[in-house]
């Protein structure tokens, strides 16, 4: 059946049978996916956030986030179905669905127009079904789709991508102005859901340089009023960035202090090479690296070798005016903002590779095309037999993809699984401990009570780990609870969860003063903290009465 598909779509060169595999095959691969649960900063960002919680007016959800867009898709999301995993999931698989529709559509589109028409025209919808297909089901793609809360990449890439298709549309329209305005209305969406989006317009002038004109003055003829637009508001975002600079600082992202853009820019290349292995050989996935940053001369001069080659060969390509100029462009260009010299205090994490992956696939299919044919012509074996053995190609490696796909995806299915993998593929990261200690805590309270005290010996600075490690001590070492309680807020003032936990155990010991000024203090810090307002009325209550006891007898006396 799948050779008459193959066979069917090559004759017909159908957009349907295209759309209907791509969904077939993507549904597929992720069907295990819908009941994975909330993890890592998705819980208390997303599924605790108050802010969502309302979806109309719009400018509620959207509003204190640079990134208003998909704060207003999570809004419609909890309004449709509440907290419940699946409706989450179900959003984020279309939009991941529709990018690979997208994504078809470029390719394809690219390959029989323009310049690299007599050489791929006739081949256009099997190689754009191929790139479009390897994209959707590879592995390193769950990150950006399983993990909920990286809805933000993949709603981001999706409209990079309709920003890149709208553009192309405009490029051989006669009527070129409506399609270049929908361009710009997606870029500026893009922009709504995750800042990256902003490098879309230099993805744009390479691919219409390196595929769609002759020169560079046939561009600035055709298009020089849409760029000018593009660099306009590319300037507004630049001096927006550098005014917000300490907003950014705050979340991890520029971060000055906690790695040098030397250290960072020197630790890159590493991690791009570790992006590519993923993407020829996805063993050894990890949700959170806490990549180290790169120090020895043996960690930093092999990557930066290669890597300078690979921007090498892409600059040569640049110089013949090849077309695979333009596919190293793309992938350096997309990964550039988390992957050059601009700091962020996570150095690696797999969904920064969404849209870059559709590069390499595009260059791995395309250069497999190439070299079958020119290898089948030595031979002198027919095209379609050669057809043949490219779809059986093409067929396994989606099936091989689909398969670690799907088996990545049990992985999510709980946290404790979830956390385990990270803490056994990452033993260094203080943070993996935590979150594996969270996941124990209910059934293992013992191991929980290990990681949390392996994640203070790793990052004694780590809050997080001090407050939970405190919560398990409250009964058995209540001493050694104050301390650890005391430590985290020395490390963070503002952990409003260890200022009510502390108040706790200090109304447990009759020191309600203490506990009264802690649980205030949390919801100075956070007004909505509904257990920290319960809490405090009944210390305050509680008070009170200790009060009248002890003033009672007094009271008493003095009136006789």
């Amino acid at each position: 059946m799948m050779k008459n598909a193959f066979r069917s779509f090559r004759r017909s060169g159908s957009t349907w049978w295209a759309s209907a595999l791509l969904i077939a095959a993507t549904v597929l691969v992720y069907a295990n996916s819908f009941s994975a649960p909330w993890v890592f900063d998705g819980g208390h960002l997303i599924r605790e956030n108050e802010a969502i919680r309302r979806w109309w007016p719009p400018w509620g959800p959207m509003q204190g986030t640079n990134r208003p867009v998909t704060m207003f898709s999570f809004a419609v999301n909890y309004a449709l179905g509440g907290p419940d995993v699946w409706g989450y999931h179900a959003v984020n698989l279309a939009i991941h669905v529709a990018g690979g529709l997208v994504l078809y559509a470029i390719v394809r589109r690219a390959l029989s127009r323009g310049r690299l028409a007599a050489r791929y025209a006739a081949a256009a919808p099997g190689l754009a079904l191929a790139v479009a297909l390897l994209w959707l089901v590879h592995p390193l793609q769950t990150q950006s789709v399983t993990y909920l809360y990286q809805r933000f990449e993949s709603l981001m890439g999706l409209f990079f991508l309709l920003t890149f298709a709208t553009f192309q549309r405009g490029t051989v329209s006669e009527r070129p102005v409506p399609w270049y305005a929908a361009s710009v209305a997606c870029w500026l969406v893009g922009l709504g859901c995750k800042e990256t989006a902003a490098m879309a317009p230099l993805v744009l002038l390479w691919y219409d340089r390196a595929v769609a004109v002759d020169s560079w003055g046939e561009l600035w003829r055709r298009r020089g009023p849409l760029y000018m637009v593009f660099a306009a508001i590319l300037g507004g975002i630049a001096v927006y960035v550098f005014t917000q600079r300490a907003w950014y600082a705050g979340g991890g992202m520029m971060a000055s202090g906690k790695v040098s853009v030397a250290e960072y820019a020197l630790s890159q290349p590493g991690v791009v090479l570790h992006y590519l292995r993923l993407c020829f050989w996805p063993q050894g996935q990890c949700l959170d690296y806490a990549w180290q940053v790169a120090r020895s001369p043996a960690d930093i001069v092999p990557p930066l070798i290669v890597v300078a080659g690979l921007i090498a060969a892409t600059g040569w390509c640049v110089f013949f005016r090849s077309a695979w100029g333009f596919l190293g462009g793309a992938f350096f260009l997309t990964l550039a903002p988390t992957s050059s010299f601009i700091p962020i205090v996570d150095l690696a994490f797999e969904h920064r590779m969404y849209l870059p992956l559709a590069a390499v696939a595009a260059a791995v299919v395309i250069g497999v095309y190439k070299l079958s044919r020119r290898l089948a012509r030595r031979r002198g074996m027919p095209d379609g037999k050669l057809f043949r053995w490219q779809a059986m190609g093409i067929g396994i490696a989606a099936l091989l993809l689909g398969a670690a796909t799907f088996a990545r995806n049990e992985v999510y299915r709980n946290e404790t699984a979830l956390w385990g993998d990270v803490v056994q593929k990452a033993p260094h990261n203080a943070r993996a401990h935590v979150y594996f200690g969270n996941a124990l805590r209910g059934k293992r309270p013992d191991l929980a009570l290990r990681h949390y005290q392996t994640a203070t010996e790793l990052q004694p600075s780590l809050g997080e780990a001090h407050n939970n490690l405190a919560n398990l001590l409250q009964e058995t070492r209540p001493d050694l609870a104050m301390q650890h309680y005391v430590t985290a807020l020395e490390i963070d003032p503002g952990h409003v969860e260890a200022h009510n936990n502390l108040a706790n155990l200090l109304a447990r010991q009759g020191r309600f003063g203490e506990a009264v000024d802690h649980y205030r203090e949390a919801i100075r810090l956070r007004p909505d903290y509904a257990q920290a307002q319960a809490n405090l009325q009944i210390v305050l209550e509680m008070q009170r009465t200790q009060d009248h006891e002890r003033l009672g007898p007094a009271q008493d006396g003095a009136s006789q």
